[in-house]
């Protein structure tokens, strides 16, 4: 309409590297940009022809006004969604990682992978100690953890071994006399642990007139139990507070029934 001036439209330039919008009131030939040093031949732009995406900075040493970040954005032309590539490179305060309810999925994944490590772990430890359970049945600490497993696994284990706790009362070496030639070894084991133990070797040694070991034996539970305790399941081991019979007989070997020892050994 005839009488009426237009204001004159703002232009713009744009850093064809990092794609930084600058404001410009008048147009160099060259000009390098404050945001990234690229040195480029600026291009005017009509606000109207803005880009949809711009990195908006404010230089230092730029010559050229920039566009402040504040500047409202017309509805054509929205803010950069996030994660948004600017002249080929993201911008360095966006986010690839997804955000909110995202990042759930991830989260359990993660936390499945981490129980199904443990579970595994576990496992294979509970195999190893199953398969040493022999050479760790001794270790009271460790004895209910294994006796745990055994019940769940449907194996045995075998009692404890303390050879201090055991006590050999009674003992004698006399001629036997149901048989010629033949000397009877009897006794009563005990012990004063707090729980089963495996009944230990017997080692029965016949000195000569010097003191030397003339002859000697070593025999386990099975061979030296007297009839009445074989009856019993020794192979549990024997309880507290209760004692077991020993009987044993051996070749007469041209020793007096005095000169005897008998000693305690483990297995």
């Amino acid at each position: 309409m005839s009488g009426m001036t237009t204001a004159p439209q703002p232009y713009f330039t744009q850093c064809p590297d990092c794609a930084t919008l600058f404001r410009v009131e008048a147009l160099p030939k060259r000009a390098r940009c404050g945001a990234c040093g690229t040195v480029f031949l600026p291009a005017r732009r009509q606000a109207q022809n803005l880009p949809l995406v711009f990195k908006p900075f404010v230089p230092e040493a730029f010559r050229l006004t920039a566009l402040p970040t504040s500047m409202p954005v017309s509805a054509q032309n929205p803010p950069p969604p996030a994660g948004a590539r600017f002249g080929g490179r993201v911008d360095a305060d966006s986010s690839t990682e997804p955000e909110g309810p995202a990042r759930a999925p991830r989260r359990r994944s993660s936390m499945l992978w981490a129980l199904a490590s443990l579970l595994l772990s576990v496992s294979l430890l509970a195999q190893l100690l199953l398969l040493q359970r022999d050479g760790l049945a001794d270790h009271r600490p460790l004895r209910p953890v294994l006796a745990m497993l055994c019940e769940v696994a449907g194996c045995t284990l075998r009692p404890l071994r303390e050879l201090d706790a055991w006590q050999l009362n009674d003992a004698e070496l006399i001629p036997d006399p149901e048989r010629a030639g033949m000397l009877l070894a009897t006794g009563r084991l005990r012990h004063a642990a707090d729980q089963r133990l495996e009944l230990p070797l017997l080692q029965i040694e016949l000195l000569d007139a010097g003191g030397g070991v003339a002859r000697q034996g070593l025999f386990s539970a099975d061979t030296y139990l007297a009839a009445e305790a074989a009856t019993e399941d020794w192979r549990q081991g024997l309880a507290p507070n209760t004692s077991i019979a020993i009987e044993l007989r051996l070749e007469d070997a041209g020793v007096t029934p005095d000169q005897f020892r008998f000693r305690l050994r483990k297995h």
